[in-house]
């Protein structure tokens, strides 16, 4: 487990870096004079003079792998400069606006772990019809930008009906369409996943073993699929939620929510260098920050993570080793055919001496 631990920290480091790099080059070689652009905006002027100050102010007449090195390390001090407009520190400005993006995140990847729960769980168990438009309509979702969808929930619930308000003041009603609108896109995305893992876990031996043994369908589901996939999903959750942050930037500046989408806005119309590498570098740390505590907890759990299952992963034991392989309430043929079906008894002549055809299973090779 500590060498998982220091391997993931290992590849995250030349992750964070690299991310950083990338995004500091795009920013940096991007068109225009960043204090010429925000001169104007103020109405000032500018004078070649002038120009030439702001930028040995900030900085900016330095070569620029020496200022990536520089903001690199001030960046790993959670110290990231001096904005041109204000004049105040950008981490100061990223505080005030940062607690309402990770409400509306982590609100929205709630909604968003609801709805891909109940889509890919419906589809999965539902019928052929239902089932089939139940993956028809998370692959619409899907398909659907997120600024559409946001201007067309502010038709209806604003405009048409007024059950909410176009701009509020960042309270918990204002909230809800934001939230909506990311975690339904999101959800459809995460229910097509849930609902393969699940078709997946159906076609194994051990689901079949516990329709014979007579189980309903929400005992099979809850006691036999969802513990084994709920890991590959957790980690799908948690990596879901950097793309909501990335998202929430459109959101936030449709609904007008008081957000980083608002900063990062002005950063790029007037060209604002130090925010847009503050937000890049942000971004990368809250993804891999995550899907760290999920990784590590899923990975520690996992039945395979030594190269092997361990025993408490396999309750039905092995009838050839002189042990009852099931409970007490199979017996006769229905133990037989049980017992077959956990052994895989099908015999290579084609004959199924214990049912396992009859169970849907197929003919399989002797040999286990």
């Amino acid at each position: 487990m500590l060498h998982f631990i220091l391997l993931r920290l290992a590849m995250a480091i030349p992750t964070l870096l690299g991310m950083s790099f990338i995004a500091f080059l795009i920013v940096a070689l991007a068109p225009g004079d960043p204090v010429m652009m925000e001169l104007r905006a103020m109405g000032i002027v500018p004078e070649p003079d002038d120009i030439a100050a702001l930028q040995a102010e900030f900085g900016l007449d330095k070569p620029l792998m020496m200022r990536y090195a520089e903001w690199l390390w001030r960046a790993l001090q959670l110290e990231f400069g001096t904005s041109i407009a204000t004049g105040r520190p950008v981490m100061a400005e990223i505080a005030i606006y940062l607690p309402a993006t990770l409400s509306l995140a982590i609100s929205a990847l709630l909604g968003a772990i609801v709805i891909s729960l109940t889509l890919g769980g419906l589809a999965a168990t539902a019928g052929h019809i239902a089932g089939a438009g139940l993956r028809g309509l998370t692959i619409l979702l899907v398909s659907v930008p997120s600024f559409w969808l946001a201007l067309l929930l502010i038709y209806v619930f604003v405009l048409h009906l007024g059950w909410a308000r176009l701009v509020g003041d960042g309270s918990l009603p204002d909230l809800v369409l934001p939230a909506i609108t990311l975690s339904l896109a999101a959800g459809a995305a995460l229910g097509r996943m849930v609902y393969e893992r699940i078709r997946s876990e159906m076609s194994e031996d051990h689901i079949r073993l516990a329709i014979a043994k007579g189980l309903g369908p929400m005992q099979i589901l809850l006691g036999h699929i969802a513990p084994r996939i709920i890991g590959p999903l957790a980690t799908a959750w948690a990596n879901a939620f950097g793309g909501l942050l990335g998202g929430a930037v459109v959101v936030e500046s449709i609904f007008g929510w008081p957000g980083l989408g608002q900063l990062i806005l002005q950063a790029i119309a007037h060209r604002r260098q130090t925010p847009r590498w503050s937000f890049a570098w942000i971004g990368a740390a809250c993804r891999f920050r995550a899907t760290g505590p999920v990784t590590f907890p899923v990975r520690f759990a996992s039945p395979r993570r030594d190269g092997s299952a361990r025993p408490s992963q396999f309750p039905y034991r092995d009838a050839s080793a002189g042990h009852r392989p099931f409970g007490p309430g199979l017996v006769g043929p229905s133990d037989r055919r049980s017992a077959g079906l956990a052994r895989g008894c099908a015999c290579s002549d084609g004959s199924d001496p214990c049912g396992f055809t009859a169970l849907g299973g197929g003919v399989r090779s002797g040999r286990r």
